[in-house]
């Protein structure tokens, strides 16, 4: 082999390895349920202002499947036993769920090898989580959307930012040596 030819080897190499100089960095995201129930005029409307604030926050992507974390609310027309209309109640809860990725990452970390006993763990807590916030909120009916953009950008600030600084501690620690 010829010099020319063993230097294109290893460049081409390097480049398809993902080593070369400007390949970027592992990013956070998160996968977020929005789960909310309740009043059939707010609970629409709920449901899509949460949404929408979520899928403004980079790395965050709103679905129902295989999801990290979840919202669950319930929203509510205050009304007087006359039928007016005072404002709104909104309980929510915000729960970390034991995702696919978090299992592998935590069964991973724990040492625990590939076969029936991992699978029969990550199967036995399939589906559950842990609460990492709750809260009561409520006011005048147009005050909905500011209250759930306040809602988002409480949570953003608060546990997922957790999560996005420990995501990158663990990137610029880089891999782990065995």
């Amino acid at each position: 082999m010829n010099r020319r030819t063993a230097t294109a080897a290893i460049l081409a190499s390097v480049f398809l390895s993902g080593q070369a100089f400007g390949a970027e960095p592992p990013k956070w995201s998160a996968r977020i349920r929005v789960n909310i129930a309740g009043d059939k005029d707010l609970q629409p409307l709920a449901t899509s202002y949460v949404s929408r604030e979520l899928r403004d926050l980079p790395g965050v992507t709103v679905t129902d499947e295989r999801f990290d974390y979840e919202i669950k609310a319930i929203v509510q027309q205050d009304v007087t036993a006359s039928g007016m209309v005072l404002g709104f109640s909104m309980g929510y809860v915000f729960v970390r769920t034991l995702s696919d990725r978090w299992m592998v990452e935590a069964l991973d970390a724990a040492g625990l090898p590939k076969g029936r006993g991992r699978e029969a763990l990550t199967g036995s807590v399939h589906g559950a989580g842990f609460l990492l916030a709750f809260k009561l909120v409520g006011g005048p009916v147009d005050s909905l959307q500011q209250t759930c953009k306040e809602l988002v950008a409480e949570l953003d600030g608060g546990e997922m930012d957790k999560d996005r600084r420990e995501f990158q501690r663990r990137v610029d620690a880089g891999p782990k040596k065995k």
